[in-house]
């Protein structure tokens, strides 16, 4: 039934920038690459030792590349731009995933994929069936300066999912810790200051990014403060402000741990509301372009 849908999707649509084979070959590719990495990898934590190796990353990475392809389908059919719900969840997972899997084969650890290639095979599921170039979604001619602001938005919002991903992280390393649970040995994580150390790294770059957006939105865009664009400019602005007083506390107060945890969850909630809650919101409730 899911391969039917597709199918047929793709045959009402008007996609020009690659041919049916090469799409199918694609969709075929990436969705299988990502389940068997995926699968693997919970097979190898759960009856074996927990080690990312090259034939898994190698697995992912190739799944992604042909995932890649399909993106570039769905977001730039023919010389528009097509970021409508679906697909900019799809491209967000997506560009998470990639560090993802980078980090995993530098520290040999598996959780952190295995958060990941779920949420990337789902959203690719959604942008196959529903992200469509010829429906409601908006497509536009961008200049650079709003070229430049959707970049940037997008390298925020994934270096601040990489954040909370290791906020996560560092949370369950603590409660196993205390807990005197064996998980964290045998998951081979990282001492609980070098995880600190990674989450700040994270949500330092990504918050100077959502600074660059912020200020090129601005500059840019006509109206930051239109009605389908204020609450998306509220959310962006209320959750730099969470970023900088987290930075602030740390430079300031040396703040860490739960606290830290607590901050970055609380600035990517509002951050995911304000982007793809007002999206969703707009296209697929009111269907609105």
């Amino acid at each position: 039934m899911l391969a039917k849908d597709i199918h047929c999707k793709f045959e009402s649509a008007n996609y020009k920038r690659f041919t049916p084979m090469i799409t199918s070959l694609s969709i075929f590719i990436s969705l299988i690459c990502l389940t068997t990495a995926w699968s693997c990898g919970f097979y190898t934590l759960r009856y074996s030792e927990n080690t990312w190796n090259r034939a898994l990353l190698g697995l992912s990475l190739l799944g992604l590349a042909a995932e890649a392809v399909l993106l570039v389908q769905y977001i730039a059919p023919t010389q528009t731009n097509n970021f409508g719900f679906f697909n900019s969840l799809a491209f967000t997972t997506w560009l998470i995933a990639i560090p993802c899997m980078l980090i995993a084969q530098r520290q040999h650890n598996l959780l952190i994929p295995l958060f990941s290639l779920p949420l990337t095979l789902i959203t690719l599921l959604m942008m196959l069936l529903w992200g469509n170039s010829n429906d409601i979604t908006a497509q536009a001619n961008w200049s650079a300066g709003i070229t430049y602001h959707v970049i940037f938005s997008i390298g925020a919002y994934t270096l601040l999912a990489l954040g909370a991903m290791q906020a996560l992280l560092l949370l369950l390393s603590q409660r196993w810790l205390h807990q005197r649970q064996l998980a964290v040995w045998r998951f081979k994580l990282p001492p609980l200051e070098t995880q600190d150390h990674w989450l700040f790294a994270f949500i330092g770059a990504g918050w100077m990014l959502l600074s660059i957006a912020l200020i090129s939105g601005f500059l840019f865009v006509d109206d930051l403060f239109a009605q389908h664009l204020v609450h998306k400019t509220l959310f962006s602005c209320l959750a730099w402000g969470v970023f900088a007083t987290l930075l602030f506390g740390r430079r300031k107060f040396g703040w860490r741990g739960k606290t830290a945890i607590y901050f970055t969850f609380s600035g990517f909630l509002i951050l995911l509301l304000g982007y793809f809650g007002s999206q969703f919101v707009l296209e697929v409730i009111l269907h609105r372009k």
